[in-house]
């Protein structure tokens, strides 16, 4: 999963880039592989939920069909990231794959046509994903 916000009228390079980052380059940094598992780590942390928002978590997790909230697994994952098992992921689930792209802004400030080089289009509105 990536984000990139930026201006319309650079859409179409930042899809670009993140594709050749993402989708087309396997990772190959030590550094950035720790700095990658500190973030995801900061997340984790930041993210988890408080004692108010518990039950709803545990319930929402078991709804999910999970077990356990997988903490010591997330942090099994991230102690042992290295470039091999990063490179080994991505080959698996990242590499060949089709990617998903969510675009959110105005159809009239941009070429519309230009995304069908990235595959199938599907334009939504606002009431096909909100239905108050």
């Amino acid at each position: 999963q990536s984000f990139v916000g930026t201006q319309s009228d650079k859409t179409f390079e930042a899809m670009g880039i993140v594709d050749s980052l993402v989708m087309k380059t396997a990772p190959s940094s030590p550094e950035k592989v720790r700095i990658a598992a500190k973030e995801m780590l900061s997340i984790r942390c930041i993210g988890y939920p408080s004692f108010r928002d518990m039950p709803a978590y545990i319930v929402e997790s078991l709804r999910d069909g999970f077990k356990n909230d997988g903490i010591d697994d997330f942090m099994s994952v991230i102690d042992n990231a290295s470039v091999s098992t990063v490179q080994q992921y991505w080959n698996s689930h990242v590499r060949n794959h089709n990617a998903v792209w969510a675009i959110v802004g105005s159809t009239k400030r941009v070429d519309m046509s230009q995304f069908e080089q990235w595959g199938t289009v599907t334009i939504l509105k606002v009431k096909d994903l909100f239905k108050f």
